[in-house]
């Protein structure tokens, strides 16, 4: 395709980490030339990620971290950003309810890497919320976060992660849903991490004694919470997780 504006899919390169510019290379020197423009490229990108391309959130956020430190690094990548959009431009979202309000539930997925960031080490938390029954999936909403602690395991990244998902998503949809229904709608929590679920329905761990007061609070108040019975946490496998995508670029 060579009309105007088209960008060839040949020039973006293999594989760039999002993180950051790759330290004592000299092409993360200097600035971009996208510099200029790159604030209203990436929100422009970011509005429709939010609202219907959850798959865009990871890598447009990563790269909004960067727009005052821009390299020509960063061009790179927001050029393969923009040759991936341009690849997939007839993705859609799709969602479909077959049952009564009655029968839905809230369901919210949490997932971290851990130490994602190469520049900070600190992870990435992902969540995911949807409207589910026996015949119905609709995604309400979905966030990419870089976390604001460093944290020692995947473990205590996933618990990071699990209290930003239920305090951003899982609670306020569940209070949205339950007064639009008139009564209690359930919340149920997806983690695919067995020693973090075990940590939040026990609210402590032996092998987790030495934890920082970041992870103290969100272990307490997980656990607070998780006992509530209008709450259940589900262990969910990894190749079902659906807030993956947005810890992994």
């Amino acid at each position: 395709n060579s009309s105007p504006g088209h960008i060839p899919l040949s020039d973006t390169p293999g594989h760039i980490p999002l993180d950051g510019a790759q330290s004592g290379s000299s092409e993360g020197n200097g600035s971009g030339e996208l510099s200029t423009v790159a604030r209203s490229v990436l929100m422009k990108v970011l509005y429709a990620a939010r609202c219907f391309r959850f798959d865009l959130l990871r890598a447009v956020c990563a790269l909004a971290r960067c727009v005052t430190c821009w390299t020509p690094t960063h061009d790179r990548q927001l050029l393969r950003l923009i040759g991936y959009i341009q690849k997939t431009v007839n993705y859609r979202a799709v969602a479909w309810i077959g049952d009564p309000l009655e029968a839905l539930e809230v369901h919210t997925f949490s997932d971290a890497d851990f130490a994602g960031c190469s520049v900070t080490q600190r992870s990435t938390s992902g969540a995911h919320t949807v409207l589910r029954g026996e015949s119905s999936y609709f995604s309400l909403a979905g966030q990419s976060k870089r976390q604001d602690c460093v944290s020692h395991s995947t473990p205590e990244a996933e618990l990071v992660a699990l209290d930003h998902a239920l305090r951003k998503q899982g609670l306020p949809m569940q209070q949205l849903w339950s007064a639009i229904k008139g009564t209690d709608m359930r919340l149920v929590l997806q983690e695919d991490n067995t020693t973090a679920a075990h940590v939040c329905r026990t609210g402590r761990n032996p092998t987790m004694r030495a934890l920082a007061r970041t992870h103290r609070v969100s272990v307490a108040w997980l656990f607070e919470v998780v006992s509530q019975d209008s709450v259940d946490l589900l262990e969910q496998p990894t190749d079902r997780m659906a807030a993956d995508i947005y810890t992994k670029a």
